[in-house]
């Protein structure tokens, strides 16, 4: 009775000592369940594990709820896919007991796995039958979070408007059922989306803002989420010290958390970094680190963003042939996930290696294909550096009325942004 009262009273780490003290298995079982989804939240699911892991196998196997909250473990610690099987059997399971609420939790978690080894169709398939669960009840957290996973799932695809319709509609909820922790998450994740939109001051200035929140907390794995975009952001801005200094405790966190995904992610970010300042061995040596542990992690995104940045770092050293090594396993991972968008980076990418190699025709030929996209997504960023390619080929090819129109077009389109990339841009290319 006392150890029910301390559940009540959200002490849920002192009554499952007591419960396991006991040794009163189901309530142990029942604790993990109920305390879950506070605890994946907070960034805490290696306590998590060892209290799924502290339940006899004959109770664990018998309640799906628990393997999906084992498949929730293993995918924030990037076990994908033990994850996704894990996940695939409690869904099969729930279905059978018609436990309508766990279901759609399993669901959403499946579609983020599935998000990030870039299957995205599937992902979205999950996700819209949770969301078609949830519909029938008042809206709540698990709403919410489908809302926010179908949102960053049509991001990664290019979908920034619809992305960002769904992750507004997350913040709703997530305000209205007081839900602070995952109201900052969305928030980054919105932060984020106008970052693409080529607002990178503001949004900036917005996930500065979700960082205060989580640095009050104890919670790593946010803290690394958060900085891992600032530190991006703040580069984007030329803010390079910054940039550094919070890409390096970005780091710090992930490897407290033993988090592999984040630690790709922070690593990836750090060889953008030295990039952009004229560094490349330096982030070379970065981005292949991340490529090991995105390899291990199977994060289909990260692979083609890597490949794609050591393509980019290969053909500004003039070693062209290599860079097309690189992207040709770039598109064999975007033409795996079947997004338009990455497909559309391989094709910017493509365009620039022929300019290098004084091929405009072909050239124009692969960057119209990007431009085409991006212009569709709403893609600012990508679409005026897509346009200043075109115009350099254009003027490779002595048309200059031509290339004066696609500089112009570009101008027109970032004029409104509080960043210009095509200002920096050109000049990197000058350096190629």
């Amino acid at each position: 009775a006392l150890a029910d009262y301390i559940v009540c009273q959200g002490d849920y780490e002192r009554a499952f000592r007591i419960y396991q003290k006991l040794e009163d298995y189901e309530k142990m079982a029942s604790l993990v369940e109920t305390a879950a989804a506070n605890f994946l939240a907070h960034g805490r699911s290696q306590l998590l594990n060892q209290w799924v892991d502290a339940i006899p196998r004959n109770i664990y196997w018998m309640r799906p709820a628990l393997i999906s909250i084992k498949g929730a473990v293993l995918l924030a610690q990037g076990d994908l896919q033990e994850s996704i099987d894990l996940l695939s059997q409690a869904i099969r399971e729930l279905e059978r007991n018609e436990q309508s609420t766990d279901l759609a939790r399993a669901l959403v978690r499946r579609a983020t796995a599935h998000r990030i080894s870039g299957t995205y169709e599937t992902a979205l398939a999950d996700v819209n039958r949770a969301l078609t669960i949830c519909e029938q009840r008042q809206p709540d957290r698990v709403f919410a979070e489908a809302l926010r996973v179908k949102g960053n799932t049509l991001y990664m695809q290019g979908h920034l408007k619809e992305s960002l319709t769904c992750c507004t509609q997350s913040l709703k909820i997530y305000q209205s059922i007081n839900e602070k922790e995952n109201e900052a998450i969305v928030l980054m994740d919105i932060s984020l989306l106008y970052a693409s939109l080529g607002n990178y001051i503001d949004a900036e200035m917005s996930l500065t803002q979700v960082y205060e929140y989580w640095k009050k907390t104890e919670n790593s794995e946010w803290k690394a989420n958060v900085l891992i975009n600032l530190g991006e952001l703040q580069s984007l801005n030329g803010n390079y010290l910054q940039a550094e200094n919070s890409l390096e405790e970005a780091l710090s966190h992930a490897q407290i958390t033993a988090s592999s995904r984040l630690e790709a992610y922070a690593l990836a970010t750090i060889g953008e970094v030295y990039r952009n300042l004229q560094a490349p061995n330096e982030a070379l040596k970065a981005y292949r680190q991340a490529y090991i542990l995105a390899q291990r992690n199977q994060d289909n995104y990260l692979l083609v963003f890597l490949d794609l940045a050591e393509s980019a770092l290969l053909r500004l050293q003039g070693k062209n042939a290599k860079a097309e090594e690189r992207l040709e396993t770039a598109w064999k991972n975007a033409n795996k996930s079947g997004s338009s968008f990455e497909q559309s980076l391989c094709y910017k990418e493509m365009g620039a290696i022929k300019l290098a190699v004084g091929s405009p025709d072909i050239a124009i030929t692969h960057l119209s294909k990007a431009l085409g996209a991006f212009e569709s997504q709403n893609q600012i960023i990508e679409a005026s550096q897509t346009l200043l390619y075109l115009a350099i080929a254009h003027a490779q090819k002595r048309e200059l009325d031509q290339a004066k129109e696609y500089i112009e077009i570009g101008m027109r389109l970032t004029r409104s942004m509080h960043h210009l990339p095509m200002v920096s841009l050109a000049a990197w290319l000058r350096k190629s």
